[in-house]
């Protein structure tokens, strides 16, 4: 994930699944089989998850908490804007304070670090 993988799909996944997969990473989000997540997660937690650790929710604003808390219920930046009564270029304004306050670089890295915290 962290070479820029925006999914993962298993071939012996149902078919009926790919398509889904494939317009969700599309639309720039995740994709992972809920049978496969939890291992999945696991591993990028044990790698990625250390650093987000040390972070802390201190420097961020209110809004960009509730973004943050949002996008670890894995919530899509139209659905941020709609949750949040704001447009999606503020969504994606928040996104890159955030990545910047908490020094990650992906999406992915914001959803652990806002699990890892038990933001919801």
């Amino acid at each position: 994930m962290n070479a820029g993988v925006r999914g993962y799909f298993d071939l012996n996944d149902p078919s009926d699944q790919l398509s889904d997969a494939i317009r969700i990473v599309y639309k720039g989000d995740i994709w992972l089989p809920r049978d496969k997540m939890s291992s999945i997660m696991d591993r990028i937690i044990s790698v990625v998850g250390r650093d987000l650790k040390e972070k802390t929710l201190d420097q961020l604003t209110p809004t960009e908490f509730q973004v943050l808390r949002l996008i670890g219920q894995g919530k899509s930046n139209d659905e941020i804007a709609d949750a949040l009564f704001i447009s999606k270029n503020t969504v994606r304004s928040h996104i890159k304070s955030i990545y910047a306050k908490l020094n990650t670089h992906s999406r992915l890295q914001l959803a652990l670090y806002a699990i890892n915290s038990a933001l919801f």
